[in-house]
Order: structure tokens, then sequence, then C-alpha cells
């Protein structure tokens, strides 16, 4: 699945939550992935359009039973950071990725020759 962000607003998430949640429960998901797979859907879709720039694409991969790998795309030259400060206590963000390290199975980012990125994670389903 393919959706794209660039004129997309925070809105899409509900619609992407949604479809998703169906999607993993088709697969017999266990509940625990599923609910780590949305936070960390939402995390990275926010950033992509927060900080992104525009954002761009949001790809979704299926391995039945096995894995789902979120990619998002954002056209903004700086790397995605985990907060160096996961004890600060003010503030309204900087949080996002520190939720996404400790629920993937794996993440990352691949730049773009063109400028922009795409960040993404992973999370085992059995």
């Amino acid at each position: 699945m393919s959706v794209e962000l660039a004129d997309a607003d925070i809105g899409i998430l509900a619609d992407l939550r949604e479809w998703v949640h169906d999607l993993l429960t088709d697969a017999a998901a266990p509940e625990p992935a599923i609910t780590a797979s949305l936070c960390i859907l939402t995390e990275l879709v926010t950033n992509a359009l927060t900080h992104g720039a525009p954002a761009g694409q949001c790809r979704l991969h299926l391995v039945p039973g096995r894995v789902l790998r979120m990619e998002i795309d954002d056209r903004s030259p700086h790397a995605a950071t985990v907060a160096d400060h996961p004890r600060r206590t003010r503030g309204a963000g900087g949080f996002g990725l520190v939720i996404v390290q400790h629920l993937a199975s794996t993440w990352g980012q691949t730049p773009h020759p063109s400028g922009g990125k795409t960040v993404w994670a992973e999370i085992n389903l059995g």
C-alpha cells in the first residue's frame, strides 16, 4: 500500500491506523504487534507531516505472519535523530523516535540523492 502525504494533514492518521489495524487483524497478528505498529506508524507519519517540508509517500509492506515494514518519505535535509535527553520533562516533543526505537524490531533512514530521506521501521508479527 502506498499513500501520498504531500497534501495531507494530520487527519490522515485515523484512516492509516484503521487500515493497518484491519490489515494486521486479518493477518492474525498478535495484539501487542498491532498496537506497536499503530504507535510506530503514528510517530513516523506525524514526524513527516510536521518536519518533512513537505512529506512524501507512506508505504507499507506486509510479509504475512512475519514482518510489517513502514516507510515514510520526507523532503527535510535533516537526519532523523533519537532525542539524547529521554528524561527531559519540558517541551512538547522530542520523544517520537525514542518510542519508535523501543517498539520497532529495527528502524533507520535512507537518504535520497536528490535530498530528503525515507525513515523506515519494521516490526516482527510472530
